[in-house]
C-alpha cells in the first residue's frame, strides 16, 4: 500500500508525515535500542545488515512492532515495489561506495579506475557534509538519478553519534581518572534453572487440574 492510498483510507491528507512516519521511526529506534547490547560487532566491522520491520497500526494509528526479520523478502509483489526496491538498492550501494572510497583504511596504492578516483576526490572534498543530511546521500543525488524512495536516518541515532564524538574529545587528564566498571554476580546454571522451570510447570498443571 502506498502512502496516498493509506491517507485516503484514513481520510486525512498529510497524516503520514505529521504523525505516522515520526511514530514509526520512534518505535524502530526504541526496538533497536532495546537489543543493542546483544548485537556484537566482533569481526564484523565492515559489515551491515538490512532488517525488515513488520508494523501494525491500531485504531488510534499507533504503530506496534509485530516482528523484525533478519532477511526481509524483497519480492516485487506490487507494481510500485519495483520502483521502490530499485531506488533503495541504488541509494544503499551508492552510500556503501562512498564509505569504502573514503575509508581511512583504504590503501592509496590500490589500483582504482579513473572514474572511481574522480568520485573519491569529490567524496573527500565533501566528506564533512554527508552525515549532516536526513538521507544517506546528498540531496542532489536523488534529483540527478530520479530516485523517489530513499533511506532515512533516525534523528535520535544522529544525536547519539554526535554525543559519542563529543565524548571522544575528553582530555587525557580526565580520561586517566576514569575507572573501569566492576560487575558483581554469579553465573547462572542453566540446567538447574530448567529443572526449576519444569517443576513449576508441573505444579501449575496440578493446580489447574
Amino acid at each position: 500500500m502506498q502512502v496516498s492510498e493509506l491517507e485516503e483510507i484514513v481520510g486525512e491528507k498529510g497524516i503520514w508525515n505529521k504523525k505516522l512516519f515520526p511514530a514509526i521511526k520512534d518505535v524502530v529506534f526504541k526496538t533497536l535500542k532495546g537489543v543493542q547490547e546483544s548485537q556484537t560487532t566482533d569481526n564484523k566491522g565492515r559489515c551491515f545488515e538490512v532488517y525488515g520491520f513488520d508494523i501494525m497500526l491500531d485504531e488510534q494509528l499507533n504503530p506496534w512492532v509485530i516482528e523484525v526479520n533478519l532477511s526481509p523478502a524483497c519480492r516485487e509483489r506490487e507494481t510500485f515495489l519495483s520502483k521502490m526496491l530499485d531506488d533503495m538498492a541504488f541509494d544503499l550501494f551508492s552510500w556503501l561506495e562512498r564509505k569504502i572510497l573514503t575509508n581511512n583504511m583504504l590503501d592509496c596504492d590500490i589500483p582504482l579506475s579513473d572514474k572511481l578516483k574522480m568520485k573519491r576526490n569529490i567524496y573527500l572534498r565533501q566528506v564533512q557534509f554527508f552525515d549532516k543530511h536526513e538521507y544517506l546521500n546528498m540531496p542532489e543525488f536523488y534529483t540527478e538519478n530520479g530516485l523517489i524512495n530513499k533511506y532515512v536516518r533516525l534523528q535520535e541515532s544522529i544525536e547519539e553519534v554526535k554525543a559519542y564524538n563529543r565524548s571522544n574529545q575528553v582530555s587525557s587528564d580526565i580520561a586517566q581518572t576514569l575507572t573501569g566498571l566492576e560487575l558483581c554476580g554469579t553465573k547462572v546454571d542453566m540446567k538447574v534453572e530448567k529443572k526449576i522451570d519444569l517443576a513449576y510447570r508441573r505444579f501449575e498443571s496440578t493446580c489447574l487440574i
